[in-house]
């Protein structure tokens, strides 16, 4: 029977822990805008470009010029208030992202860019 490698399972300086990220090739953007009043403006059935190549994303980096707010894979999730001067915004490795839904209440029309790897 192999010993295992007291070392390497406890991850010392003697023999460390190789960590590699896998990359990705694809990548979705696009820019359009919201207006004001909109309610759970659904990204997956209005912006062609978007969840084309990255069906399942975990990367979603915004920009955004007016407070918004955004909801991640289904309407019934808890709204994140996107105020404009936290533009860009990224979220990464935190869940798998299928789909945004955008409500604008700023008073004025917001432009949107997302980019999705």
């Amino acid at each position: 029977m192999a010993r295992l490698n007291q070392s390497a399972r406890f991850g010392d300086r003697q023999m460390p822990l190789k960590v590699s990220q896998e990359l990705y090739d694809v990548y979705d953007y696009a820019e359009f805008v919201v207006g004001t009043g909109v309610t759970d403006y659904n990204v997956l059935a209005n912006q062609s470009a978007l969840f084309k190549n990255c069906k399942s994303a975990w990367l979603v980096l915004m920009e955004y010029n007016k407070d918004i707010s955004i909801k991640f894979n289904n309407t019934d999730m808890p709204a994140i208030a996107c105020g404009y001067e936290t533009s860009p915004r990224e979220w990464r490795d935190v869940f798998k992202v299928s789909n945004i839904f955008i409500t604008n209440n700023s008073g004025a029309t917001a432009t949107i860019g997302i980019l999705l790897v």
